[in-house]
């Protein structure tokens, strides 16, 4: 689907998942991953960039740019944005003649198939950018992910952004996050007082969430809804894994965007899927989590710190770590 998106520079969300579903039944393991989850999941890898016009999506092909990664040792980066089926070729060819290696690492159901993870490495960082350059692509000697964790809004500048007004709750058919399940339902036993955050359903017009406290409310992104309504009442549910180097977060609560992509680009890889039944952790969480690797104890913190989450310091199975893909493996 990377190739699609880049061929076609910009597609609208209908074009997107007309093409995401007709790649996906091709693959007897990809069928029910959902054109929405593979956006999210190349969206987190800074492959495409999701943008919204009119009230409709649309995906668009990111620049091609070889990003650092946050880690000691010798200097590695990961190409993100977009590339054509000759780009492995070109990128092989450039590591070559420049003293760089490329590595590369094939991502299936483990790692929310996502497209070919390509890194290179070498004992300069010079030579990395001359590579990168050789076959024009844009080259950032700075981790993207320090700048997109230092970088994006915390809740609190969220909240102050949004244009909030004062009128009574709509009689509309609507679902309303509850904290007990993480999940959104029709029938939960609603908060009689503070921040709530509920998804209405109009008649002839397309969904929407709100954040609601009493009769003042704002319309929201779902993923920093759900973050300012668990910090609102007190409850934690990111994981943080700090001998690992692991930070999991439940399938319920997405990160917000740019927080999500600066875990995903400290390892250069999608975040990893663990089902909550092989971990039994006493979370409201029913599904399993999205597990980040390869994540700094300072870039954690510094999303932590914007989610309004104190970490819970539990412990992801070592088979788990043992076989998840990392850079460190190739």
């Amino acid at each position: 689907m990377l190739h699609v998106a880049t061929a076609r520079g910009v597609l609208a969300w209908k074009d997107w998942r007309n093409a995401y579903e007709s790649v996906m039944s091709r693959s007897a393991d990809g069928l029910g991953v959902s054109a929405v989850h593979g956006a999210r999941t190349l969206d987190n890898l800074a492959h495409i960039e999701l943008t919204r016009e009119n009230h409709d999506f649309k995906v668009a092909v990111a620049p091609a740019v070889l990003a650092m990664l946050p880690r000691s040792g010798l200097p590695i980066g990961v190409i993100c944005g977009g590339r054509s089926p000759q780009t492995e070729r070109k990128l092989f060819e450039a590591a070559t003649a420049n003293s760089a290696l490329l590595k590369t690492v094939a991502l299936t159901a483990g790692r929310n198939f996502a497209p070919r993870a390509l890194f290179l490495e070498s004992e300069d960082i010079s030579n990395l950018r001359s590579t990168a350059h050789a076959v024009g692509i844009q080259f950032s000697p700075k981790p993207p992910a320090w700048l997109l964790a230092q970088g994006s809004a915390d809740i609190d500048s969220y909240l102050s952004a949004r244009s909030w007004r004062h009128e009574p709750e709509p009689a509309l058919s609507s679902s309303e996050f509850a904290l007990t399940s993480m999940r959104f339902e029709s029938q939960c036993k609603r908060q009689q007082s503070g921040l709530r955050l509920l998804r209405y359903f109009p008649r002839r017009l397309p969904s929407y969430v709100e954040l609601r406290d009493g009769e003042c409310a704002t319309r929201t992104d779902r993923d920093w809804g759900v973050y300012a309504v668990l910090r609102a009442h007190g409850q934690n549910c990111l994981v943080h894994d700090i001998r690992g180097k692991v930070v999991a977060v439940p399938a319920a609560a997405p990160l917000p965007r740019l927080l999500g992509r600066a875990l995903a680009l400290c390892s250069g890889l999608p975040p990893a899927w663990l089902s909550a039944r092989d971990v039994q952790w006493r979370f409201p969480e029913q599904n399993g989590y999205h597990i980040y690797t390869g994540i700094p104890s300072s870039v954690a913190e510094i999303v932590f710190l914007k989610l309004g989450q104190s970490p819970l310091p539990l412990h992801i199975p070592d088979d788990f770590l043992r076989t998840s893909t990392s850079p460190r493996a190739l």
